[in-house]
């Protein structure tokens, strides 16, 4: 795939001066320990280097996610939302206090 075919999903697009990457994939850790993991058929692939990129999906709080997503930001320097951002901060810290 590349950024002009048609997808309704957004292209991922490297950020690669975002400092705070780090602290969010630990963050990220906690709250896929304790996502629920919904299993779907067959692997998908890294839209970008098209390696095998998981097999599920993760659920916490109402949010969903791809568990191929941590490889974006990990690998190819994609920073989430805003809103995913701080949902995954505000759920990491209510993980970490209990």
């Amino acid at each position: 795939m590349s950024p002009e075919e048609v997808s309704t999903l957004p292209w991922p697009i490297p950020a690669p001066e975002w400092l705070g990457r780090t602290a969010f994939l630990r963050k990220l850790s906690m709250l896929e320990a304790a996502a629920e993991r919904i299993a779907y058929r067959g692997k998908s692939r890294c839209r970008l280097c098209r390696s095998e990129n998981g097999h599920e999906a993760l659920r916490f709080h109402g949010w969903e996610w791809p568990a191929g997503y941590r490889h974006y930001i990990a690998d190819h320097h994609v920073r989430p939302s805003g809103e995913f951002e701080a949902f995954v901060a505000i759920s990491a810290e209510s993980i970490s206090t209990t």
